[in-house]
């Protein structure tokens, strides 16, 4: 990465051509298991630290947005999770789905939101 780092956090994803090449050697996985697109990298708690991590995605409305519209919006969205050619996409990216209820989702942004706000806090007091 212009020979200027000596570590990075970054998705394998993103860095495809590095890892081939061999100029980035992918060190672990910050999932809760090892990444079925790289099974021999070893996840961060294997190795002793205690880091899970998980890049998400999401579609987001205003609060407010009436349920009839939130409702075709998630349709939409499964419809399109279901397409041959949108798991042919995510294969060939190498990205892992998360396949979570618009209610499960919902839970899991607010946890998320919760934890960083702790971690956050936490440092004030260091």
């Amino acid at each position: 990465m212009g020979g200027h780092l000596h570590a990075a956090v970054i998705t394998p994803s993103t860095a495809m051509a590095q890892i081939r090449s061999g100029d980035v050697r992918l060190l672990g996985i910050s999932s809760e298991s090892r990444n079925e697109f790289f099974p021999d990298v070893p996840t961060f708690r294997e190795q002793g630290y205690d880091v899970v991590e998980t890049l998400w995605r999401g579609v987001m409305v205003i609060k407010g947005t009436p349920p009839a519209v939130t409702a075709r919006l998630v349709r939409g969205m499964e419809d399109v999770e279901k397409r041959p050619s949108w798991k042919t996409f995510m294969r060939e990216n190498m990205q892992d789905s998360m396949p979570l209820s618009q209610p499960d989702l919902q839970r899991f942004v607010a946890g998320e939101v919760a934890d960083r706000r702790q971690f956050l806090m936490s440092l004030q007091k260091k």
